[in-house]
């Protein structure tokens, strides 16, 4: 969208503006990068460092990024009457991308419902000191996990939505296989 704002500020015959003045905004280029996501190795290191850990709730902050994908504001904003285990999904209704039924894997819905046992209070990640009563920040609590589980600094909270994302690739990728051969046969 920026992209096509820029391309129409930048066209005066566009926006009937400055007839005749030549202008262009000039596209600048993204460097070529791999996208960072961990592999299955590193995510086990991430959890067990994450279990080991002095935060009590890191763990879970890792388990849910790394099963749903969801973003760090939307995870430690979660209360736990928006955990939904018999339909296996979380009601997100305060995140960037909008209300909706965020689906938890099998292995994160048996975690969180034993995890929630010792918890008192609505949020699923509780804070004394916030003012809203939940965690507003995991940041240092991940670095240091990241750190003990020996994985490189550009591991942050939000290449756990990467590192969903390119495993539910994977996996989409063999389901539709298997159909389309099951469709053919």
């Amino acid at each position: 969208m920026v992209s096509h704002l820029l391309s129409l500020a930048a066209n005066p015959e566009e926006l009937k503006l400055l007839p005749g003045l030549p202008f262009r905004v000039p596209r600048v280029k993204e460097p070529e990068s791999k996208p960072v996501y961990l592999r299955p190795t590193e995510a086990s290191a991430l959890l067990k460092a994450a279990a080991n850990d002095s935060n009590e709730h890191v763990f879970a902050f890792c388990m849910i990024g790394l099963h749903t994908g969801m973003r760090l504001s939307a995870v430690l904003r979660i209360r736990l009457d928006e955990l939904d285990f018999d339909r296996r999904v979380i009601w997100a209704d305060r995140d960037k991308a909008g209300e909706r039924q965020q689906p938890m894997t099998g292995e994160l819905a048996t975690f969180l419902r034993q995890y929630v046992e010792k918890l008192d209070g609505p949020w699923l990640f509780p804070s004394k000191r916030s003012e809203g009563g939940h965690a507003t920040n995991m940041h240092i609590a991940f670095n240091r996990v990241v750190s003990a589980a020996k994985l490189s600094r550009v591991i942050t909270p939000h290449k756990l939505r990467h590192t969903m994302a390119t495993n539910a690739a994977g996996t989409s990728l063999r389901w539709a296989s298997r159909w389309e051969r099951a469709s053919t046969s």
